[in-house]
């Protein structure tokens, strides 16, 4: 599926270069369309189903087939990238014990034993949440170095 769509040269070690040669092979569109319907309502299924995490590869899968029958920006594929992208994102958060207001206090690290809001949450990076500090300090941080601010 990789090479759909391109051409090759080949050159020798003296530096002759043959023509360009499209790649062709017999690509069975009717299998490949129902590996992305499969993938795509698979991926829903798992998402209705609140199991993110397992969406995430139907949904890769489903959208990587489309972008290379249909094309990167082609309504479906568009369509199917945004549910892989809600899955990893969904997932992501499903892993998080806080959101954007909670109270926490930092357990570990220099600011251990301060008291913070969460500002943001930065989905796909190692230390996901800002918290401010109560003395008005922005710090990025990992999920296991906070704790509830309720104790």
């Amino acid at each position: 599926m990789s090479w759909l769509g391109f051409e090759f040269a080949v050159r020798n070690p003296e530096g002759v270069t043959s023509e360009w040669v499209e790649f062709s092979y017999p690509f069975d569109f009717i299998k490949l369309r129902e590996t992305v319907d499969r993938n795509a309502v698979d991926g829903r299924r798992l998402s209705n189903a609140g199991q993110y995490a397992e969406a995430v590869e139907p949904f890769r899968k489903a959208m990587t087939f489309s972008d290379r029958i249909l094309g990167e920006h082609a309504e479906e594929t568009e369509t199917l990238r945004r549910e892989w992208n809600g899955a990893i994102d969904a997932a992501a958060r499903s892993r998080l014990h806080f959101d954007v207001g909670d109270r926490v206090s930092i357990k570990d690290g220099h600011f251990a034993g301060t008291r913070a809001t969460v500002k943001e949450i930065w989905l796909r990076h190692y230390a996901p949440y800002i918290v401010t500090t109560d003395e008005g300090m922005d710090v990025q941080i990992r999920d296991e170095d906070l704790e509830s601010g309720n104790t």
